[in-house]
């Protein structure tokens, strides 16, 4: 499964280099920089796509070979001067239905020991992965850690820069 943050109309071409190896695509437009997106070389259960009211979650159950799995795809504003808060409130009542099995590859815009990121793992039920990697460079020097995997078990690997400025992630992860 692959999910993206901040998918743009400048970077959407990546979903057709990568259609054939992840037919099963859901996208939450949201604007013309900030859509959400989940891919998966599985079918997806029809009916479970979600988008969340604003900017925030997209999701849907995935049917693999071990059983159904939620994979959700979160991007979460600064916390200033926007309203983070109001967003996680806005999400956490759809990651607490997901019933059985989560995956979340997540833009927090914040750091891991912070509330948003320890109520992303509570109310879906998971942990987040480690070892942590810085994924953005504020100035070209300020490491920060603000994107994340979320799983009950795994680890994660960091890759190069593809066209965005934030390193993206691996998860090797163990959904249950």
């Amino acid at each position: 499964m692959v999910t993206f943050q901040e998918l743009s109309d400048r970077n959407k071409a990546i979903l057709e280099l990568l259609a054939k190896t992840y037919p099963h695509v859901h996208i939450c437009d949201f604007s013309r920089w900030s859509d959400l997106a989940v891919l998966s070389r599985h079918p997806m259960r029809t009916g479970s796509q979600q988008c969340s009211p604003r900017r925030g979650l997209a999701a849907a159950q995935v049917e693999t070979d071990g059983g159904p799995i939620w994979v959700a795809s979160i991007h979460l504003p600064w916390p200033y001067p926007y309203d983070q808060a109001a967003r996680l409130r806005l999400i956490e009542p759809m990651l607490a239905k997901m019933d059985g099995p989560v995956v979340i590859g997540a833009d927090l815009n914040m750091f891991p020991v912070t509330r948003p990121s320890r109520r992303i793992a509570q109310v879906s039920g998971t942990r987040e992965l480690r070892p942590l990697r810085p994924t953005l460079f504020m100035r070209g020097r300020l490491p920060m850690f603000i994107d994340h995997v979320y799983a009950a078990s795994g680890r994660v690997e960091r890759r190069p820069l593809l066209g965005s400025d934030h390193y993206g992630l691996v998860g090797h992860v163990q959904p249950n």
